[in-house]
């Protein structure tokens, strides 16, 4: 199963609490939901409209694998917060009502996470034009020339040699960024952000 964000609009003046957006949800390349969050902090809201049939195939034979991999992110994120993880009963030891309350919770969670994934990499490409991403401890920049490489390479003629001339000036860039950064870590466009596949 693949799960999928696609069309996802940001309002970033109306993002306070929560991001506030709306995107399309799909599962194995065909739409099943229609997500938006009004920005105010309140849960994203998922619409399956009058067929939700697609939906339901999703939370009754999937539901296992969406509780699992969303209990291992929360769990993650708490080793990485040094947060203590709350017990929480298994999927399986869950009535039949129980499990697809908990698979919807954590088919919104993990879409959720995809829309943050997806609207984070729009940065990285715009600023990947620019020059080099990085990532040192919690910060996250650029670094790179005053003209952008986009505009350097574009300003090479010939086309067969762009994509030599980019990744020269990457590399030169890279090496200045690791003698001046040692713990920068390069950060690159991620084509499958908005996507997640199951099982993982």
């Amino acid at each position: 199963m693949k799960l999928e964000i696609k069309s996802l609009k940001v309002a970033r003046f109306a993002s306070e609490e929560t991001l506030c957006f709306t995107a399309r949800a799909y599962v194995d390349g065909k739409q099943f939901a229609h997500l938006n969050n009004d920005g105010h902090g309140g849960e994203t809201e998922m619409h399956c409209g009058a067929d939700d049939a697609l939906y339901k195939k999703v939370i009754d034979e999937h539901g296992r694998e969406l509780s699992n991999k969303a209990r291992a992110d929360y769990e993650t994120w708490c080793r990485e917060h040094d947060l203590q993880v709350k017990p929480e009963p298994t999927y399986d030891h869950l009535s039949d009502a129980d499990k697809r309350r908990e698979a919807h919770r954590a088919l919104v969670y993990l879409l959720d996470h995809l829309v943050e994934r997806l609207d984070g990499q729009r940065d990285v490409k715009r600023w990947h034009k620019k020059g080099i991403v990085f990532r040192d401890g919690d910060e996250i920049g650029t670094y790179g020339y005053k003209t952008s490489i986009a505009k350097m390479v574009q300003a090479n003629k010939d086309d067969e040699t762009r994509d030599y001339h980019e990744h020269d000036l990457r590399s030169r860039l890279a090496d200045q960024l690791r003698a001046e950064r040692p713990n920068a870590k390069i950060v690159v466009p991620d084509p499958l952000a908005g996507a997640m596949v199951f099982p993982v």
